[in-house]
């Protein structure tokens, strides 16, 4: 390959470094297997070297090494070459190495003169990138346990994919497994089901050369390898791989014959090993906790070796809180189960003691409501724990007669919310506790508001407003003069009625349970109601409406909607007959207010708001006929269709629908009727003027659809509501008469088909048309001579036959002989009169369409003896 570069330093010298003639690179190896021997020689053509002389060659050989820098020959005229060569050692740490070399002139390094080579050394299986493993490395077993395991070969052999894909390495290889080998010490392991004497070697698997490229089942797998129970942590089996490859070859194909030494081959094998081990279990040990009263807060308990979960009352299986109160009285047995790294479980427990608490309920309750200057008797009853029981009261104790009694007396004058606290203790020092409120308040009433307004005729639940003493309120008393107004007088909550206005006066009293009271007075006034009548529901087959509110003695009115597809306008919402614009049709709801002062009535009335219906159809128009289409649109309602005038009768394909087709019995000017019923009701019409021509009908009556050419055809017209016609003959030729006569003929040997049209035509331009097609077939041309034409019978003729377009042929010779149908036939005519015949022969020629021609000749027969005379001329 030939490459030309330009290389530019900042030097003096930058043109030394100018070359066109290109490189040239011979790379040569000894071997594969390190260590490798490379003689490389590099020529670089075209070099400037300022006539210095100072050319070199400088090797990089890629790994790592000292480069070589080599003074280059000049083999001819600025052509230098230089050889170099170089060892790639065993235990190298890569499979390939770049080598690069560069130009060299007067001491200046041409870097873009590069050329670059790749060199491969295999190796050892452990070298150069390549790796020994086996998987598991390390196969736990736990203490007590036994287990089965078989290794896995995962090595990476040396130069192999993925790390070299060009040039890998897949000559010859060797692994063997070895059982027991080292520091073994578990002696009662079987493999594969034997016990063996440790070491044991297995067989030698040979991989064949070109064939793989990394371990491969079965030779990949060691036997299954049983380790029984009973051994000590630490304890272990141990196996060994051994690995030969091209570079350490098991059997040496250099060397003649099998290996001397059969256990280690040729060469030594690359070894790893793994393990069986005997591990230990993790620590299931719990910390002391307890014993726990009921009431005491959540604990958390303490394992040896965390991350494991927890079982059993009141435990939280992912953290190990232990909740006494959810766990409840007794002693619980509770499991902690952890599995270590090694994937050894274990399971430990502690029995936890959880002591009954007492239980104190407070009478009359944990909320009291109490009136001023009463006493109020409380009682701790207690239960559960172990007695003795020590109690004490705390929080707001003052009014207590005793705070360390079960039953104190509480008494004070001061209203107030007062908070206690009854904490009793048990013999085992276990303690619960509960809290009582107490709230001391006068009975108190008021009235929100008062006085109450309402208009008459309206009713009203009567609700004071009850705080203070037990809460509790068992007495009602409503008095006064209007009593009489209300449901009852009780009760607290009364209902007031009246259709009288004026002002009304109540006294209230209640007690509660303790007897504590209060009273006090409300006042109702009821002031005049106006009546609002709104009118009756209407359905308006438009979008407006006059509405029909009355106005009675109200200070104020209003219209207002409360539902409706759309929106309403109003002229004046405040008037009782409002007109109403709808946007929308539909079901409107409309309420009618009045007011007088505070007093509010209203009525609703329904509008619906239904279109009438408008059909539409086109404008007036003329067609030629006596049928028509109708159609409105949207023609979505139901109607019927009904004629309003013309000068004939009509008849509807179908009166209801939106779309029919309506037949007159004579021509003029008609006009239709369309209407049309909504759903609502609402009605709509509209009418269609039609004005219907005569309509010319063409009919030419029958003509022949096949003649034989020339034929003459004088056409029939039976054509009605025509004033003119034209007749179209097909062959080019016209007539406008009404009954023509027309001949067609063939010019040619094939038949014309011809398209006969007549075309009926009015005043109202209400043409019609119809056409016929008709077939004129060629004649042949028949035509023959006799020879002779004349002689005494009996005499023979001979006929040529000279017709033409013909394919059938008759021959009526005249003397009641049969017909013949030769082409050309002889006939012999006999007269046995004595007196002279004449016989008319006649060709009728017949073609394959059928059509024929004749052609006669007169034949001349002499009867009986004739002379005839010879004249010669001499």
């Amino acid at each position: 390959m030939s490459h030309t570069f330009l290389c530019s330093f900042n030097s003096a010298k930058a043109q030394n470094c100018d070359y066109q003639g290109g490189q040239n690179d011979d790379w040569i190896f000894d071997k594969r297997c390190a260590p490798v021997t490379v003689q490389r020689t590099v020529t670089f053509r075209g070099v400037n070297d300022g006539g210095t002389g100072n050319v070199s060659i400088y090797f990089d050989w890629g790994d790592g090494s000292t480069p070589d820098i080599v003074p280059a020959t000049e083999i001819s005229s600025n052509n230098w070459q230089a050889d170099a060569s170089h060892i790639y050692p065993i235990g190298g740490d890569n499979c390939n190495y770049e080598a690069q070399a560069y130009l060299m002139v007067n001491g200046v390094l041409c870097t873009s003169s590069v050329q670059t080579q790749i060199a491969t050394v295999w190796d050892i299986d452990n070298q150069n990138g390549g790796i020994i493993d086996i998987s598991p490395e390390i196969y736990p077993i736990c203490v007590g346990n036994d287990g089965s395991v078989q290794f896995a070969d995962i090595s990476q052999w040396n130069c192999t994919p993925p790390d070299e894909e060009d040039t890998p390495n897949f000559r010859n290889r060797w692994t063997q497994w070895v059982y027991g080998t080292d520091t073994t010490n578990i002696s009662t392991a079987t493999v594969d089901g034997i016990n063996y004497p440790w070491p044991y070697y297995g067989p030698i698997n040979y991989y064949a050369g070109d064939t793989v490229l990394s371990p491969a089942p079965p030779a990949s797998l060691s036997e299954t390898i049983y380790i029984p129970p009973g051994y000590n942590v630490g304890d272990r089996f141990i196996v060994t791989i051994r690995n030969w490859n091209a570079c350490n070859p098991y059997d040496d194909p250099s060397i003649p014959g099998p290996p001397s030494d059969p256990v280690n081959g040729d060469h030594p094998p690359v070894v790893t090993t793994a393990m069986a081990i005997i591990v230990d279990l993790p620590d299931n040990t719990i910390s002391a906790a307890g014993p726990f009263c009921e009431t005491d807060l959540p604990t958390q308990l303490i394992a040896a070796t965390p991350g494991g979960t927890w079982s059993g009352p009141g435990i939280d299986p992912e953290t190990g809180i232990f909740n006494p109160t959810e766990a409840g009285a007794g002693n619980h047995n509770i499991e902690y189960n952890v599995t270590n790294s090694n994937g050894c479980s274990v399971t430990g427990s502690i029995n936890l003691e959880v002591k009954e608490s007492p239980v104190v309920n407070i009478a009359p309750g944990t909320e009291v409501f109490l009136c001023p200057g009463l006493d109020l008797q409380l009682f701790a009853e207690i239960s559960g724990g172990t007695p003795p029981y020590t109690i004490n009261w705390s929080g707001d104790t003052l009014p207590l007669n005793n705070t360390n009694t079960v039953n104190p007396t509480f008494y004070t004058t001061n209203i107030g919310t007062y908070h206690l606290t009854a904490l009793v203790t048990d013999d085992t020092g276990c303690s619960n506790q509960t809290d009582i409120t107490i709230e001391v308040e006068d009975v108190f009433i008021n009235f929100d508001p008062n006085p109450i307004a309402l208009c008459a005729g309206e009713t009203m639940v009567l609700s004071p407003i009850i705080s203070g003493g037990s809460r509790n309120f068992i007495t009602h008393i409503w008095s006064g003069p209007n009593v009489d107004k209300l449901s009852a007088t009780d009760i607290a909550n009364p209902v007031f009625f009246s259709t009288d206005t004026g002002t009304f006066q109540f006294n209230y009293q209640v007690v509660d349970s303790m007897g504590c009271s209060d009273q006090t007075n409300l006042t109702v006034i009821v002031k005049e109601k106006p009546f609002a009548y709104a009118g009756v529901d209407t359905l308006t087959c438009s979008l407006q409406y006059q509405l029909h509110g009355n106005v009675n003695n109200a200070d104020s009115s209003h219209w207002s909607v409360i539902s409706g597809p759309g929106n309403i306008f109003f002229d004046d919402q405040n008037l009782g007959t409002a007109t109403i614009s709808a946007d929308q049709p539909g079901t409107y709801l409309l309420v009618w207010e009045l007011r007088k002062g505070n007093c509010l009535d209203t009525d609703t009335v329904e509008i619906t708001f239904s279109e009438a219906p408008t059909p539409t159809i086109i404008g007036p128009f003329q067609l030629c006929g006596l049928i028509a289409e109708l159609e409105t649109f949207p023609g979505i309602n139901a109607g019927t269709w009904s004629l309003t005038s013309g000068p004939g009768e009509a008849s509807f394909s179908n009166i209801n629908n939106p779309q029919t087709q309506v037949e007159v019995s004579t021509p003029g000017i008609y006009t239709f009727s369309r209407l049309e019923v909504s759903p609502d009701g609402c009605i709509g019409e509209t009418t269609q003027t039609i004005e219907f021509l005569p309509q010319a009908i063409a009919d030419m009556g029958s003509v022949d659809a096949e003649n034989c050419s020339p034929i003459e055809i004088t056409f029939e017209n039976h054509s009605i509501n025509a004033d003119t016609y034209q007749w179209n003959f097909g062959d080019g030729s016209a007539s406008s008469e009404e009954l023509p006569t027309h001949i067609y003929a063939v010019s040619g040997t094939e038949p014309d088909t011809l398209t006969i049209e007549l075309q009926a035509l009015n005043l109202h331009g209400c043409n019609d048309t119809i056409s016929k097609q008709i077939i004129i077939k060629p004649v042949p041309v028949a035509s023959f001579d006799a020879d002779p034409l004349a002689g005494c019978s009996p005499l023979e003729v001979s006929f040529t036959n000279n017709s033409a377009g013909a394919d059938i042929f008759y021959w009526n010779f005249g003397d009641s002989s049969s017909i013949e149908t030769g082409f050309s036939p002889s006939h012999t005519f006999v007269n046995a009169e004595n007196y002279v015949q004449s016989y008319q022969v006649n060709l009728t020629a017949e073609n394959s369409y059928g059509c024929t021609n004749s052609h006669s000749v007169y034949i001349t027969v002499y009867p009986g003896l004739c002379i005839r005379i010879i004249k010669r001329w001499t």
